[in-house]
């Protein structure tokens, strides 16, 4: 991938990751993301990463982000995978009852799933 995508994608995060809004949702200080996020890493991540040519695993992406997750918060005891799974589904079930959803959304939204 070019060097200038990969650069964007990884600045993208980081912008993402320190965002007044996220860093108060989340109790984490600017201070600590900036001593989680070591740009370099990312961006090479992101040129191994990119262009997707194949399917990438929950996994994979795991395998990327426990350390950073590790140091962010103790692992949950049902473990990451899980944790994350769950939080995802529970996002999905919210999203999906909010009276902003009309009912072709929902049924768009619910095929995909069968």
């Amino acid at each position: 991938m070019a060097k200038k995508q990969v650069r964007q994608m990884a600045a993208e995060l980081y912008q993402k990751l320190s965002d007044r809004r996220f860093l108060q949702q989340t109790g984490i200080t600017k201070k600590h993301i900036q001593s989680l996020f070591v740009k370099e890493e990312w961006e090479r991540w992101f040129d191994r990463l990119l262009p997707i040519k194949e399917r990438v695993t929950c996994r994979e992406i795991f395998e990327r982000c426990e350390k950073v997750m590790n140091r962010l918060s103790p692992e949950p005891e049902e473990g990451w995978m899980k944790f994350t799974y769950q939080l995802h589904a529970a996002s999905c079930i919210r999203t999906m009852r909010s009276p902003q959803w009309t009912a072709a959304i929902r049924r768009d939204a619910c095929s995909t799933w069968r």
